[in-house]
């Protein structure tokens, strides 16, 4: 199974990569590294070095979604230039993480709907959830659960911080204290075209920061017990 001490699937450049890898981790544990799929759903501030960081470590299988492009105020941050102001996160990202591992395997989404849930989560092992829209997040999130994929999620504000959700923990909408359940993805992106009191899209954003802000407090103080989060 083993040639010159790297597997026999590896090449000669991803084992010159990943050789510093073995010793902390196992061959077997690269090679789950390397062919298991894991979806960015996200890939600016926090997404971005996520997915540069997969590669680095050796994943060659990866699901990217973003459907914003890069402006001045992402430079601050993101993984751009200001030759990329005005292109799609995706490709750039796609460009960049291929001159890291010409090898990686990437398929990238513009944008998450119902129609195409079924080719961004197909073969994904792991959802990494960096996406700044609730309604979309709720889709995901409850997909998610349905196929039985674990999802984390990070944010960097208030606080840097990450939930970790699977089957058997609390469900999104519950962490966040969402009153959401009756609405459909559908009737949560077009809720704010219709004839309603408010913006049901401001008001699920809003709430799920103000959640994740008391949370993040109480965990601080020791007052998060830890089936409190996901």
């Amino acid at each position: 199974m083993f040639v010159s001490q790297k597997l026999v699937n590896w090449s000669n450049s991803y084992w010159e990569r990943v050789t510093r890898n073995i010793g902390p981790i196992t061959y077997k544990e690269q090679e789950i590294i390397r062919t298991s799929r894991v979806a960015v759903l996200g890939v600016g501030g926090l997404g971005g070095p996520l997915a540069e960081n997969l590669v680095r470590a050796g994943c060659q299988n990866l699901v990217i979604c973003d459907f914003d492009v890069f402006d001045e105020s992402n430079l601050n941050r993101q993984i751009c230039t200001i030759e990329d102001i005005g292109k799609r996160k995706i490709d750039v990202m796609e460009t960049f993480l291929c001159k890291i591992d010409p090898e990686v395997a990437i398929k990238k989404f513009f944008k998450i709907t119902e129609n195409n849930i079924d080719a961004v989560l197909e073969g994904v092992k792991v959802v990494a959830l960096t996406l700044d829209d609730p309604a979309t997040s709720i889709f995901i999130a409850r997909e998610c659960r349905k196929r039985v994929i674990p999802m984390v999620e990070s944010w960097g504000v208030p606080f840097l911080f990450t939930w970790w959700f699977t089957p058997n923990s609390v469900d999104y909408e519950n962490c966040y204290s969402l009153d959401t359940y009756h609405y459909s993805y559908l009737e949560l992106v077009n809720m704010k075209k219709r004839d309603q009191p408010c913006n049901m899209s401001s008001s699920v954003a809003e709430s799920v920061y103000d959640t994740r802000s008391q949370r993040k407090v109480r965990q601080r103080t020791g007052g998060l017990r830890r089936d409190d989060g996901g």
